[in-house]
């Protein structure tokens, strides 16, 4: 087949990473066409071009020489040449020369065109097993004060991460890697797609145990953060009992978390739609005023000075200041825990002093989170009611099934900057009456 001439403009070709049969054949088609080829070296470029018969002229194109040869292929370019760039292997421009002339194309209105293909990247992520969340960072900083920064920035992302490295390099930096990256694991990618192509899976606490070759680069993939959360289910047996005789034999339809107001930890409520009094379970609400204040005199004294309860037909709203929100989730069970509740509503205040820098970072961690589940079409974000406080995130609501609940989980620990994530979840089956 003769190959169709490309259009005008600056063609970025992916090549192959190491088997020379891993080109596209509109990869090949692209640089039978173009009027010049910019490499990195002529010497390894050569070898896949005359592979494929390619035989054009080729400009070295370096991270020694890009600037002062920049202008000279804008020129080549205004003049509606056709002009490929490609790496040593792999897709040009990831962690290669290429940016300059990429953003004075754009300057230029020169059209660019992509011509995907082999990445070492992409490779070596769908080999590791980990999140298909990731991010790529390439090679680290030579200098120790901007390397420190790099891996301290890196080490707080919940996602799945993408170096590369040099052998002697890697073996310069497996102390860095087993104390920032501890408790994740690791897998050392080498001569991919070649005849010897090797996986080393670790954990990042052991990598000074592996033994590896030193020659040619390696692409490492540092897993997600281990899931450092408890989940705390705040309503027992009794609870679930409870909540059993209040909804016989009723549908996931049935129950739902509902409650407008201030939003807060817990602070807009939650609520079983559908009333208990109705199902012979009704409780007069000064008995069940009585029961909660005791309640919470029992779990501390301090309680009936700082905390005010009200019973209106079986919803319980609370008021008050404590320490911090672990006492909140407390007395939250506590309400919850009283014969004839119909909903709580928690409307309590942290006593701790206001850090107004703190206090812009949680309320954007929460944000991110709802936005998070709104965005996810498997999660019922109404379901959940969020709070963030001290980087902590908070989490109250009910989940159709178990699936759900770690999706729900899994989104809050991939938000940056979180340390922890503490739920009380939740699940329908638990909730829903058994048939006989």
């Amino acid at each position: 087949m003769i190959p169709q001439p490309e259009k005008k403009g600056l063609f970025l070709v992916s090549t192959p990473i190491g088997n020379l049969k891993d080109i596209t054949l509109r990869a090949i088609e692209t640089l039978k066409t173009s009027d010049l080829i910019l490499c990195e070296d002529t010497r390894v470029s050569i070898k896949i071009l005359k592979n494929y018969k390619i035989n054009k002229r080729l400009i070295s194109y370096h991270k020694f020489n890009e600037k002062k040869k920049t202008e000279e292929i804008i020129n080549y370019l205004l003049e509606g040449k056709v002009i490929s760039l490609i790496s040593d292997a792999g897709t040009p421009i990831i962690s290669d020369p290429g940016n300059i002339l990429i953003k004075e194309c754009i300057k230029n209105n020169i059209k660019i065109t992509p011509i995907p293909g082999p990445s070492s990247v992409i490779s070596s992520l769908i080999v590791s097993g980990f999140s298909d969340r990731f991010t790529f960072y390439g090679f680290l900083s030579q200098k120790k004060k901007n390397l420190i920064e790099e891996l301290e920035y890196l080490s707080d992302l919940n996602t799945s991460i993408v170096l590369y490295f040099s052998p002697n390099k890697l073996k310069k930096n497996i102390n860095h890697i087993k104390k920032y990256f501890n408790n994740r694991e690791i897998v050392i990618c080498r001569e991919m797609t070649k005849l010897y192509e090797e996986f080393i899976r670790c954990k990042a606490e052991e990598i000074d145990k592996i033994n590896f070759s030193d020659k040619g680069e390696l692409t490492i993939v540092i897993s997600e953060k281990k899931l450092n959360t408890k989940v705390f289910n705040y309503l027992n047996e009794s609870d679930k009992k409870l909540i059993n005789k209040m909804l016989p034999k009723k549908s996931i339809k049935d129950i739902i978390c509902v409650g407008t107001g201030s939003s807060g930890l817990f602070g807009t409520g939650v609520s079983v739609a559908t009333d208990p009094r109705s199902l012979g379970t009704q409780i007069d609400d000064s008995i069940m005023q009585k029961n909660l204040t005791t309640k919470l005199t029992i779990l501390d004294k301090k309680y009936f000075i700082s905390v005010k309860t009200k019973v209106l037909d079986g919803r319980i709203f609370i008021t008050g200041k404590v320490d911090n929100p672990e006492e909140k989730l407390k007395i939250t069970k506590i309400a919850w825990e009283t014969n004839g509740v119909r909903s709580v509503r928690n409307d309590i205040k942290i006593k701790e002093s206001f850090n107004f820098k703190q206090s812009a970072k949680d309320i954007l961690i929460t944000s991110q989170l709802r936005t998070a589940l709104i965005i996810n079409k498997n999660i019922k974000s109404n379901n959940f009611k969020i709070d963030t406080y001290k980087k902590k995130i908070y989490i109250y609501g009910i989940a159709k099934d178990r699936d759900e609940l770690k999706l729900v989980i899994d989104e809050a620990n991939l938000i940056v900057d979180v340390e922890k994530v503490i739920a009380s979840i939740l699940l329908v089956e638990d909730l829903r009456i058994q048939k006989d």
